[in-house]
């Protein structure tokens, strides 16, 4: 191929790498570790700094404004002039040497952009040094009082105040206590990481010689011992190395230090065979040697000995399986199906009683009040007839679903009954022995999906059984009258003023007594019943008082709620 075909073939590859070229230097060029914007700030903070640091360092007792010595330098002998000697007195006689924590911890912020790294939330992280700086001085103040740049002001005026005051209410112990812990508060706010990485750091170097010293003990004994005592002293060093090994990891990285991986390659290796033989030991299951079966098998080759290998562990496990105690049968579809129809179902709402007027006439004494008639129990509709029967097909239907629902998800468990109420039906659950509830919780929503149900809820312990339980709102509800409530005469005769609510989740009746409760709020989105549960209640005192007997005050301030009991003579207004 000619030779200019070829740079002609050449030259879009050239120029596409040429321009990939020219990219990456314009992007290493833009790199700037400090944005174009602050630079002018930065530089003014750090010559800010390099001024105090230089103020600080060239500090005189003798330089203006100082009360240390007169007459006083003129000119001054600091570096930085009037202004750096009357910064340097001030800083010193606020905190002492303490000042120097703020400079440094400044002149740290102002280095770091320059590696690319930055402080993270400076506000706070100031508040720290403060409170560091602070504890520092009082610390200082109260256990080295000649120390310091100023006589008789070690720690400065702040620590000579703040150690004062706490040693005046504390002691000298108390108020070391609570330094330490404003320092630790102090050091934890400013500096996070850094500051749990000190400690976790003399941990790591005492849990070293720990461990060496721990390897060198087990190697003395292994040497003076016997074989067995070799095994035992060579596994306690090991296994006192490790946990010094484990425990300073833990700290470590819970610290954001590395995690020690040097040795791990110390630890013992353990081959298949050992493991199975340890298994084998603890079951009590002698172990047959594979060599051993060789050389047999070899040495009896003539006589045609055949030999069965069984795998000791799996057999003891599905013995063990099988013998566990209470532990679910596995059933196939049609087994399930005969299996809860075989169930009882508890259906609460199965018996039910319709009052009259004669249940309640010895309770509606009207002697003392000629005149007057309570209103009959026929205003009041019966109950529903048929439901449990409507409802148990469902029922049962649902504890199939629930049984192949927890087949699906692996959960070890049957239905063993159900229990009926009016707005939810109860399942109980058995489990097997070591199939824990959280299980089963875990795979609640799948459960209620698999019983076409909105949600479902679990009760893990349930008193007097050994069940868990499944409660599932029944698809269709059953309307709560008001006249079967009252047929059952000896729950509320002995109530002074009773309030027939409704049924429990279990369906029993729920009646209350509004005497012994000393309050009651009725709270409930739209459509909730409260309308209904207030009417309920009153129709309850109007069917059990008499107006001599009761007396109403009923605020109603949209006037429609309660209009309809305008005209009742216990109506007070």
């Amino acid at each position: 191929m000619p030779a200019e075909s070829r740079s002609k073939k050449s030259s879009p590859k050239a120029s596409k790498s040429s321009a990939a070229a020219r990219r990456a230097a314009e992007e290493a060029a833009a790199y700037d570790p400090i944005p174009l914007a602050p630079k002018l700030l930065w530089l003014a903070g750090f010559a800010a700094w390099l001024f105090a640091a230089a103020s600080l360092i060239s500090f005189d007792p003798a330089d203006p404004p100082t009360h240390l010595i007169w007459p006083a330098n003129d000119p001054p002998a600091n570096w930085c002039g009037p202004v750096g000697a009357m910064l340097a007195y001030h800083a010193l006689k606020l905190l002492g040497w303490a000042a120097w924590l703020p400079v440094a911890c400044l002149g740290s912020a102002l280095v770091l952009p320059l590696f690319g790294r930055k402080v993270d939330q400076l506000p706070l992280r100031a508040v720290g040094v403060t409170i560091l700086a602070a504890g520092i001085a009082a610390m200082v103040a109260l256990h080295a009082k000649i120390a310091g740049p100023m006589p008789a002001l070690a720690g400065g005026t702040i620590g000579r105040v703040a150690a004062d005051e706490l040693a005046l209410r504390f002691s000298t112990l108390g108020a070391t206590l609570w330094l330490v812990l404003g320092l630790a508060v102090g050091a934890v706010v400013a500096f996070e990481r850094l500051a749990l990485a000190v400690p976790v750091l003399l941990f790591h170097m005492l849990t070293d010689g720990a461990h060496r010293a721990a390897k060198t003990t087990a190697t003395a004994t292994a040497t003076a011992a016997t074989s067995a005592s070799t095994k035992a002293g060579a596994g306690l060093g090991k296994a006192r190395g490790s946990f010094y090994l484990g425990l300073s990891n833990f700290f470590r990285a819970r610290a954001g230090v590395g995690v020690r991986e040097h040795d791990l390659d110390e630890r013992p290796e353990v081959s298949d065979d050992d493991l199975r033989a340890q298994r084998a030991k603890r079951r009590g299951v002698a172990m047959i040697d594979e060599a051993a079966l060789d050389e047999a098998a070899v040495a009896d080759e003539d006589e045609d000995v055949e030999w069965e290998y069984v795998d000791v562990d799996e057999d003891e496990e599905y013995e063990e399986e099988d013998d566990a105690p209470g532990a679910p049968q596995v059933f196939t579809e049609d087994q399930i199906k005969e299996k809860i129809a075989a169930l009882p179902v508890r259906f609460a709402q199965a018996n039910k009683s319709v009052a009259q007027d004669e249940d309640l006439r010895d309770l509606q004494n009207v002697e003392d009040m000629e005149g007057y008639r309570f209103p009959t129990l026929d205003l009041l509709e019966p109950p529903e007839e048929n439901f449990s029967a409507k409802l148990e097909g469902v029922v049962r239907a649902q504890a199939e679903a629930l049984e192949a629902a927890l087949r699906q998800y692996k959960v070890d468990g049957e239905v063993v009954g159900i229990e009926s109420g009016p707005v939810i039906t109860l399942y109980d659950v058995r489990l097997a022995p070591g199939t824990k509830v959280a299980q089963i919780q875990s795979v609640q929503a799948d459960i209620a999906r698999a019983l076409k149900a909105v949600n479902i809820r679990i009760v893990p312990n349930q008193v007097g059984r050994d069940t868990i339980a499944v409660e599932v709102p029944n698809p269709t509800k059953e309307r709560v009258r008001l006249r079967e409530l009252m047929s059952n005469r000896e729950n509320f005769e002995k109530m002074k003023l009773p309030m027939f609510l409704g049924k429990d989740a279990s369906g029993d009746p729920l009646i209350g007594d509004l005497t012994e409760m000393p309050h009651m709020l009725i709270a409930g989105t739209t459509g909730s019943g409260k309308s209904v549960c207030m009417n309920t209640i009153i129709m309850s005192f109007l069917y059990t008082r008499k107006p001599n007997e009761l007396k109403m005050v009923l605020v109603d301030p949209k006037m429609v709620e309660m209009s309809q009991f305008k005209d009742i003579p216990h109506l007070m207004c």
